[in-house]
């Protein structure tokens, strides 16, 4: 294309040519080069923008549709890079041109990408509007099946940073069908992720890695390489989730490389986020904290709210393990604020959950009780299984320090009998692991149990590489073992844990389990 521009012998070529110069530098990892040649052949366009929206004929409304199709693209990399308003000035005008040149397609697509660059700028009202209108153009006429499709992708987004869940997977079930008429494997890929990620959110974990499977193969095939970075770090994010460590590391960092090729800001943001996560969950929390802290100044420094609200929360978990409970509800309160703001339920839900466990860490149990009872009843009603889980076992730690055992056994109960082929082995290691400290202090008869529960934990964290929640547990069966009369194997388990710890380099959590170990000693 390039060589042919240098051949070009009108305008009306150059301009043609320029657009796909610019097309195929995005999609080959040269972002910025990709704009350039969009901002030349905008150039050359609106230099003839007025005589084509005086002239009526139809050959004109195909080159205005050419001129609009051009708008929406330069709007797209401005969307990815982060420049909302300048992005939604050129959807805005896309539309205007589509109208002028009476192409419905043009002007349904105009209002989603409206639609998206709102949703990335976490304003989910004005994002709703748009795609509700874009919905109903298309229901005008049965020939507009695509940006339909598009418009019912996008409201079902919505509607799951909203936490109405089934209402958005109905969505997806609603655009399926046109989507396979169309047969655009880019479209197809787009609506199979997102059925993934709903999957994720409702707990069906192996639907979710199914769809997310087949995203992946339709976005390989058609060359869609920033699509196939947004599938290969929603793979990777669940893949660590259920265990699958070291392969979710490695699409999480492909997916990372892929973001800063095409130069996909909030992509990286995002990725970023899953990596920090990823090391979190490992037990590396001195990398992790890095990672964290790159997340959070990068969100705030493109004004990326949701991303920013995520990074907070993170890092209030983080300072949480470390026993900084004051830093870590600074963290968790910014936290939950962001996500009120930017109006996602789930995020809101999470951190809820965190400000429920800090107050158990501050000696306040029933505040935590309260904070996490709420937080799993709207999660009971929005059917997201893997935070009503966690909340369920807070909630029985809650009532565990409130010597109220019958009832902490049975929130614990329910919480283990929700994780049933759920495939999240951390959360239900530390399911097993709140069962163990319950039975515990049920007292002697229960001791058979106990142990039970404390060896199942500590199956579950050592198979899946989660080290610093091993040591944890480990620390905790000492303090049964102690119970049961059983010093030397205490000792065992103490040993192993300060060794963990020592590796890990947490001197919080060292310093606790010497504490112990020198009980054992006097």
């Amino acid at each position: 294309c390039e060589r042919a521009l240098t051949l070009a012998k009108d305008d009306d070529e150059r301009r043609e040519l320029l657009g796909r110069i610019g097309d195929l530098r995005l999609s080959t990892g040269d972002p910025e080069g990709g704009r350039q040649a969009f901002t030349q052949a905008m150039g050359m366009w609106t230099a003839i923008e007025g005589r084509l929206l005086s002239d009526q004929s139809e050959e004109f409304d195909e080159e205005l549709g050419r001129y609009t199709k051009l708008v929406q693209r330069i709007g797209e990399a401005q969307m990815h890079a982060g420049e909302y308003a300048d992005a939604l000035a050129n959807f805005q005008k896309a539309y205007a041109l589509a109208d002028a040149s009476r192409m419905p397609e043009l002007m349904a697509l105009s209002l989603c990408r409206q639609g998206a660059v709102h949703a990335f700028a976490d304003n989910l009202p004005s994002a709703k509007q748009a795609y509700e209108s874009a919905v109903a153009l298309c229901s005008t006429t049965d020939d507009l099946d695509h940006p339909h499709v598009v418009a019912l992708v996008g409201l079902s987004s919505i509607d799951r940073r909203m936490g109405l869940l089934e209402s958005a997977l109905s969505r997806c079930d609603e655009a399926l069908p046109r989507a396979e008429k169309i047969d655009n494997p880019m479209q197809l890929a787009g609506l199979w992720g997102q059925r993934g990620t709903l999957f994720q959110n409702l707990g069906k974990t192996d639907q979710a890695i199914s769809a997310y499977e087949k995203s992946r193969s339709l976005r390989e095939d058609c060359g869609d390489r920033r699509g196939l970075a947004i599938t290969m770090m929603n793979l990777g994010r669940i893949l660590v989730n259920v265990g699958d460590v070291q392969r979710g590391q490695e699409e999480l960092e492909r997916a990372l490389e892929l973001f800063r090729e095409t130069g996909d800001l909030q992509g990286r943001v995002l990725t970023l986020g899953n990596l920090g996560s990823l090391r979190f969950h490992r037990g590396d929390h001195s990398s992790a904290r890095e990672i964290l802290i790159e997340y959070l100044e990068l969100s705030r420094g493109h004004s990326l709210k949701r991303p920013e609200a995520d990074a907070l929360i993170s890092l209030g978990m983080l300072e949480l393990e470390r026993h900084q409970i004051d830093k870590a509800s600074e963290y968790l309160d910014q936290g939950l604020e962001g996500f009120r703001q930017v109006g996602d339920l789930q995020g809101t839900l999470h951190a809820q959950v965190q400000e429920a466990r800090a107050a158990g860490r501050r000696d306040q149990p029933d505040v935590a009780l309260e904070l996490a009872t709420e937080a799993g009843e709207k999660a009971r009603e929005a059917k997201g299984i893997p935070i009503l889980v966690e909340s369920l076992r807070i909630q029985s730690e809650a009532l565990r320090n409130l010597g109220q055992l019958d009832q902490a056994l049975e929130r614990i109960d329910e919480a283990l009998e929700s994780c049933q082929d759920q495939r999240l082995p951390y959360v239900e290691g530390c399911c097993w692991r709140t069962l163990g400290k319950v039975q515990r202090d049920r007292g002697f008869e229960w001791a058979d149990r106990a142990g039970i529960a404390f060896e199942k934990a500590e199956l579950i964290f050592e198979s899946n590489g989660a080290r610093h929640a091993l040591a944890v547990t480990r620390r905790e069966f000492a303090s049964f073992l102690l119970m049961v009369e059983e010093p030397e194997l205490a000792m065992e388990q103490l040993q192993s844990a300060l060794s963990i710890f020592d590796e890990l380099d947490c001197p919080e959590e060292k310093q606790l389990t010497e504490e112990i170990r020198q009980k054992i000693e006097n």
